[in-house]
């Protein structure tokens, strides 16, 4: 039977933390301790000594510099053997941080690249999703003040347009997550 992997979670709020440590331990990890900011995590991971450390918000509560904390629990994890230290809300951690992290507990490669592609198809269809809707407002009204001016009709030179920019933006989507899954799944 494998170790059991032990846990440190650290989290600003309270009910956060505990709701955390709940879920990880309901998953099957191991909760040895909780901290609630930056240096009680430093001081957790020197006595607990976890395999792995979750992270979402906690440096912005502790005292001194955030960066200088995160590159000491860094190099405190590495000494110890443990297997990474990363942040849930990106302070510091990038997703490529994340999916290293995910590789060394054990994640399937499908799911780490599925991951990847996801977070990349987020980044790029909540923007797409706020143009479109602009774009249609906007050309309604455009539509409308030139119905009234002159009986031209601007539906197909607008749907050539929104054609040509979902083949870019398509095209650029494609080339970022693939290259972001490659980046993800490079060991």
């Amino acid at each position: 039977m494998a170790a059991e992997l032990r846990v440190l979670v650290g989290e600003g709020q309270e009910e956060t933390r505990l709701l955390s440590a709940a879920l990880l331990e309901r998953h099957g990890l191991r909760v040895c301790g909780l901290a609630r900011d930056g240096l009680e995590a430093l001081a957790r991971i020197r006595t607990e000594r976890p395999d792995a450390v979750v992270l979402r918000a906690v440096f912005r509560l502790a005292p001194g510099d955030p960066d200088e904390i995160r590159q000491q629990m860094r190099e405190l994890m590495s000494q110890l053997g443990c297997v990474d230290a990363f942040c849930l809300d990106g302070g510091g951690s990038t997703a490529m941080d994340v999916a290293r992290t995910a590789r060394r507990l054990g994640a399937e490669e499908k799911l780490v690249s599925r991951s990847a592609v996801e977070q990349v198809a987020l980044a790029f269809l909540l923007p797409l999703g706020l143009a479109l809707v602009h774009t249609v407002v906007g050309m309604k009204a455009a539509n409308d003040l030139i119905a009234q001016a002159a009986k031209v009709d601007s539906v197909q030179s607008a749907l050539v347009t929104a054609l040509v920019l979902l083949l870019v933006y398509g095209g650029y989507f494609l080339a970022t997550s693939l290259a972001c899954r490659r980046l993800a799944l490079d060991r």
